[in-house]
Parts: C-alpha cells; structure tokens; sequence
C-alpha cells in the first residue's frame, strides 16, 4: 500500500505540472494556433524543421524528437517480421509477455509457454544473442518482469540462416532493446496504477557529453502478474487475482485400459509479485563510422504465493480412499544481469560493409522455498509439514563477430559475403531439496528425504563459424550459407546425500547447418522468397537429468532422461510480400519435417501410484506444415490502422508408447487469430482494440481447448508529446475457461483452469524538454546496413 500511494502522489503531481505546462502553452486570445506537423508522403524526404537535432549542440539534452512519419507497425524483411513495440499503445503499462502475444505467430499461454507457429521450441534473443534469463523455466518469469517500455521492437525469424544458431529448429524470436542511437537523450517520468493493488513508476534519462551518449532507465513495479501473459502490469509486478483449478485424473490398467484409480483435485492459489529493472546504454563514437556500445541492465522479482488444495481419491470401485487437503506458501526471488560491449565499424555511405565484435555475460539466479501443510482427513491423522527448496543458476558468456563484406565498389551491392564467429560458455547449476514430513516445518538442509536431495551441473562450451555468399542477378536474389558448430558438454548428476549415486557423463556433437534463399521482387511492391535450413534441437540440461524431483503437492514429479539426442528439422518455406502505399501483405507456407523429436511423456512413479511423473523420450519422427498471413492496412487518410494476422499449423508425430511398446499416432491442428485496430481522430487521442483467438492446441498426449481475450486501450496526449494519458485493459477472457486433456496408456486427466486475467491500468508519463519533429528513422550518421541492432546474416541482405 505504501507503494501504491507514492504512485498516486507521482500520478497527480506529473498531471499538476502538465495542467501547468498546457497552461503556459495555451495562446492568448488573437493568436494563432500552431499547425499540426506535416507527415511527409511516401518516399520523399521530410521537410527540415527550424532545429535539426541532428545539428543541435551537444549540450542541448532536453530536445525531445516527435516522429511525424507514418510506419506500419509490422515489417516484412528477407528473414524476418519486425514488430515496432513503439506504436504498441499496450508496451506503455505492459510487460514483454503482454506485447509477444500481440506479434504474428507468436502466442503466450496461461502458463507463461512461448510458441512460434505453435512450436514452444522456439528461441528467444535479446539483441541478437542468447541471454541466460531467456532460457529454461526461467523464461516465463523473466518476460513478465521485462518492461515492454524498454523494447524497441521484436523480430520474428521463422526460418533462420546460418548466421543464427544451430540449435533453432523452433525459430528465433529477437528481443531488440532501446539502446544507443534508438534513444535520443531525454528525461521522462511515468506512474502507473491498476486494479488488485497494481502500481508502478519509472524514469528515464538521458545526456550528451561530446561523443558520448548516456541512456538510462529504473522502473519499480508492485501489483499485476501471477499469469504468463504478463498480467498488464508494467514489468508485471504484484496482486494478481485469484486462479482456480479442478483437475480429474485416472490411472488405467495398460493391458486392459480399465480405471485403477481416480484422483480429484480443486485448487485456489494467489500470488504477489515486487519487481525492480534498471538499464544503463553508454554510447561512444570514435568516427562517423566507428562506435562502442556498452549495455549493462539488472532485474529482481520478488514472489510470493499462497495456495489450497483438496484431494480425492477412489479406487477402481469409486470407493474414498483418501481425502487430503494441503495448504501452501512460497517465496520465489529471481535475480537478472546482462552485460553487453559492443564494437561497431560500418563502410562508406552507401555500402553493406559492415563489422561488429560482441563480448557479453548474463548470469540469472533463481531461489524458491515452499512449505507445505498436510491435513489428512481420511484416514484420519496428524498434519504433517513438508519443505520444498531449489536454487538454479545460469551462466552465460559469449564472444562473437560478425563481418558483412560487399564484392565490388563500394556503390554496388550485388555480391556479398557475410563471415562470423560464435564462442559460448555457459554453465548450469541447480539444486533440489525436500524435507521428511514432519509435525513441525523446517528449512534447508535440516531433516533432508533421503532420496529428495538432488544436485545437476552442466558445463557447456559451443564453439560456431559461418560463412555466407549472396548474389543479386536482374530481379533474381540468391543466398546460400553453412553454419558448423562444436559443443562440449559435461554433466554432473548426483544426490549429495548419496554420494554413490553421483553420474558423470561427457557430450560431443559436432553439427553442419546450411541454409539456401532465393528472391524475386516481381515489381517495386511485390517480392517472392524461398527458404531452406536444416536445424536441430538439443536437449537442455533438466531434460538430460535422471533424477527425480517431486513438486511441492506431493502430486506430480518430473525427471530428465540421460539418453536423449538432438532432434533435426528440415524446415521450407514459401513467402509472398505485398508493400503498398496503404496496404502490406504477407503470407507464408510452410513444412516440417524432424526426426528424433523431444516429446514430454507422462507415467506414474515407481513404487508411489499417486504421483505423476514427466519425462522425455525422443519419439520418432514428425511433420509439421502450416500457412501464416499478415494484413496491414491504413484507412481515412491513415487515421485507422489494422492488422489481422493468423496462423493454422497440422501436426503428425509418430512414437513409440513407452509402456505397451506399440507404435502411436498423434495428429492435430494448432490455430491463432489476432485483430489489432488504432485509431486516431485527431492529433490527441488515439483508441486501440485487440482480439486475440488461440485455437486448440494438440500435441504429443496432450490437447488445450480454444480461448478468446480481447484488449482495449485509450491513448491521450493532454500536452502533445510531452504529458500522454494512457489506460489499458488486457486479458479480457471472452468464453470457457481454459481446459486441458492429457492421455497415454497409463494415465488420462482433465484439468480445467479459471484464470481471472484481467487487468486494468493507467499510466501518465510526462517528458521533460523542447519537442522537434523529425521522420522517423532519421538518425545522426550515414545510412547503416538493413536490420535493427539485433540483425544479422540474411537481415543485412538489400532487395
């Protein structure tokens, strides 16, 4: 509550000063009223302004650039589709998660699961690298505590070349962040509040000195969160709302399918997030064409959960064999740091030549505890207290380069080659504890399970080279590359207890990945491309772990399996891409077809019949083809903008049933549907509707049931670019709520989630200095390679 109450202080105190400012702004009577600024039409350079800032003095660090150029907020490049989160109205309260399921093919579940295309093996980048609080099942927490406020735009790579990893069998999603010359120096101050006791402030500041430039940003969030999709809440911090659950599940006798026993569970959990992030880019131009950039962010997550639970078991006489209610309570503290250098030199004015060096470390520290309360009605006896505790660390450090070279005068870029290297250590410790169940709690390391200690190391080394050559003949573009790689890998497995159980295992693979675009630009608005890879997918370190961990409820267990291998993908596609004037289409087919895939697969624990255990086996082979389409449009003089996107996926995997050793077929669709409309009257207020339909979802024996959301967002801007009035409202669930199927030889249950998602905030931001318009993209220096930050390999080709 405290925090709360400054944000509403903050609010009114930004409102006081913009009334203020609006005030001294407005003319007397007889005077005119300053013109709305020019859009410039299409293809014709912008009309300079009294000031340019790109010749202001460099101690005028209170200019602020107002973009007066009309941009779709979605791109379609060579590789890749760029979602401009700037003109997202929702990245002004929301967080990465709630932005993602705003980009094309790309969906966020309940559970806060990433999927490109309805693959949840994707990738996911932050300016172009891998970064450890993207991996993992850290993910999920780290894009509800990513502000949407620090990203300048998301990239789509659906197929990636041979700049890219090996190991993106499931595409790539970049995460391309505010940083260096996408920031002009200012000085903004933001607070947000929202419903369940949602609040947040940010501020964000800016300075030139010389040939340095000075970016930063710190946001404190308290309120929103509790679900994967972020929650609505700036960074996703705090209350989240009441989440409920009914969960039927059966264990069946394999050899006759016959129920053996049923298990009834209803759930009630609430949970409470604090977040804090801050970010600092340093900028230093040595020439016109020579920069070094320095980014170093850091974030913390503060959960805490409470939840209750009943369970009811019957035997295969649907007899009560036991009633168990549980009660539990959980702390969660996540830690981020990200630390990138980076090494700039760009060609002539004109020219694709580019170099880039990049030195990185990311590090994330996850620490959870949670102490659960048995109360055992039938049979009758005593509570019992059990205490859960995992502490999991990841390291990443990488060096890289890449190296763009056009073959010819520098005026001409009809060849090219592209050269890079990739050099990653990252290291993977985690730790598992459970205690004896006992009359009172008690915390780690006192009272361990003998067989609930589990200690797993993994130490990787991934060393890369590339090579690309692309030629344009007439209207005919053609790019070809290899990607090598070499990974080293060893694995530690051990129960510390136990030290006769310990497991040690060294991995080698080494891996070729070549890739092969062509283009055709049939006229100036129309261009055809097809692409092949071949990719794969390793295991992670969890999924390769033996040893079983069994969740806080005593209910459910998960364990890796030691003798999985990379599943590899053959992947197609076929684009078309129509930029118009007022009209962009794009629409992609594509094909799948993988071998070894890594599927989850479920089964009972040995020797305790009530626990579920999770695992992994490599299951066979599948194929995967689909159609993707994108529709842009800008109407009425380009006030109203829309963009429907839409994805529909077939899946078919082939695998062998893990108890009866009988062959299985699993086959079924994948569907998303998205509607986002802006519009904007006038110069002041611009108004946002979001439809987001996530079709079922069928995978290895598993399937999800359709849901709806909608969004609505109202953007005003009391003074024009400097004091901006925004309210959102996410998540709107329109329909039944989520359920869930699972099912094999062994098992089938029904899970039925009702996740009250919905949220509402408003945010008021005021930016301190002189507003300058200018067009958007303008920038100080000569043009650079095609691509944001994040780009590489196929981004930089020209058409």
């Amino acid at each position: 509550m405290p925090f709360r109450r400054s944000a509403l202080l903050m609010t009114a105190a930004l409102l006081w000063i913009g009334t203020a400012h609006a005030q001294q702004a407005t003319p007397t009577s007889g005077a005119s009223t300053p013109a709305a600024p020019v859009t410039p039409a299409a293809g014709k350079a912008p009309a300079k302004t009294a000031t340019n800032p790109d010749t202001a003095s460099a101690s005028d660090d209170t200019t602020v650039v107002t973009i007066t150029a009309d941009k779709p907020i979605i791109q379609h490049k060579i590789d890749r589709d760029v979602y401009d989160v700037k003109q997202d109205p929702q990245a002004t309260t929301g967080s990465a998660a709630d932005v993602l399921n705003n980009v094309p093919a790309v969906t966020v579940d309940n559970d806060g699961t990433v999927s490109l295309r309805g693959n949840s093996g994707v990738q996911v980048y932050v300016n172009g690298k891998k970064s450890a609080q993207m991996q993992g099942d850290n993910r999920a927490f780290s894009l509800q505590s990513l502000a949407a406020d620090d990203i300048d735009s998301i990239e789509v790579i659906p197929n990636p070349g041979a700049a890219y990893g090996s190991d993106s069998a499931g595409g790539i999603i970049n995460i391309v962040m505010k940083r260096g010359r996408a920031l002009r120096p200012q000085t903004s101050v933001n607070a947000s509040v929202g419903d369940q006791g949602r609040a947040s402030v940010g501020f964000r500041t800016g300075k030139t000195i010389g040939k340095l430039k000075l970016n930063g940003s710190l946001n404190l969030n308290h309120g929103g969160g509790g679900n994967g999709r972020g929650g609505g809440g700036q960074a996703s911090g705090g209350q989240a709302p009441k989440v409920k659950s009914l969960s039927d599940r059966y264990r069946l006798d394999p050899a006759t399918g016959d129920v053996t026993r049923e298990d009834l569970t209803n759930t009630v959990s609430k949970s409470s997030n604090n977040n804090i992030s801050a970010n600092m880019t340093a900028e230093y131009d040595f020439t016109d064409r020579d920069d070094l950039t320095a980014d170093l962010s850091y974030s913390r997550r503060d959960s805490r959960s409470v939840g209750a639970s009943e369970t009811l078991s019957y035997d295969r006489d649907h007899t009560l064999i036991s009633d168990i209610a549980r009660l539990s309570n959980s702390v969660a503290p996540n830690e981020n740091l990200d630390f990138r250098l980076t090494y700039d030199h760009r060609g002539q004015v004109g020219s694709t030549e580019d170099f880039k060096m990049q030195l990185w470390h990311s590090s994330s520290l996850n620490d959870g505890v949670t102490v659960t309360r048995s109360v055992r009605n039938q049979p009758a006896a005593d509570d019992i207290y059990t205490t859960y505790a995992s502490k999991t660390k990841k390291v990443v450090d990488g060096f890289s380069g890449d190296w763009s070279h056009p073959l010819g005068n520098y005026d001409e870029t009809q060849r090219q080659i592209q050269l890079g290297w990739d050099i990653e250590h990252t290291v993977s410790d985690s730790y598992n504890y459970r205690s004896l169940s006992l009359a009172e709690p008690v915390s780690s390391p006192a009272s361990p399970s003998p067989s609930g200690v589990r200690q797993f190391d993994d130490d990787e080394v991934l060393s890369a080279a590339y090579a690309t050559y692309q030629q344009q003949f007439g209207k005919l573009g053609f790019q070809a590359g290899l990607r090598v790689e070499d990974l080293h890998q060893k694995l530690l497995s051990a129960n510390p207890l136990l030290p006769a159980t310990a497991v040690t295992a060294t991995r080698d693979m080494m891996n070729y990945s070549p890739s092969v675009f062509f283009t055709y630009k049939a006229t100036d608005k129309d261009n055809l491309k097809l692409a092949y890879s071949r990719k794969i997918q390793r295991p992670t370190g969890s999924q390769l772990d033996p040893l079983v961990v069994i969740s806080a409820d005593g209910l459910t267990a998960r364990s890796g399996n030691s003798n999985l291998k990379p599943s590899q993908t053959d992947k197609y596609d076929l684009a078309y891409t129509h930029d118009g004037k007022t009209t962009n289409l794009n629409l992609q087919a594509f094909y799948n077809a993988t071998t070894g895939s890594i599927e989850t697969v479920s089964s009972f624990l040995p020797g305790q019949p009530d626990v579920l255990l999770t695992s992994y086996q490599n299951s066979g082979s599948s194929h995967n083809q689909g159609l993707t389409a994108s529709l842009s449009s800008r109407l009425f003089d380009r006030k109203l903008n829309i963009n429907l996107n839409g994805t529909y996926t077939y899946t078919d995997t082939r695998y062998t049933d893990v108890f009866t050793h009988q062959p299985v077929e699993s086959k079924g669709p994948f569907s998303n549907l998205s509607l986002n409309t802006n519009y904007r009257p006038d110069r002041v207020n611009t108004y946002s509707f979001r439809v987001l339909y996530r079709g079922e979802t069928n995978t290895v024996e598993r399937r999800v049931t359709p849901q709806t959301t909608l969004g609505l967002s109202w953007q005003h801007q009391i003074v024009p670019s400097k004091l901006i009035l925004t309210f959102n409202a996410s998540n709107i669930i329109v329909g039944p709520a989520s359920k869930t199927y699972s099912f094999n030889s062994v098992q089938r249950s029904y899970t039925e989630r009702y996740d009250q998602a919905a949220t509402f905030m408003v945010n008021l931001r005021y930016t301190f200095g002189k507003v300058i318009n200018r067009q958007r993209g303008d920038g100080p220096r000569g043009p650079r390679p095609q691509g944001d930050d994040g780009d590489r390999g196929g981004g930089r080709w020209r058409q």
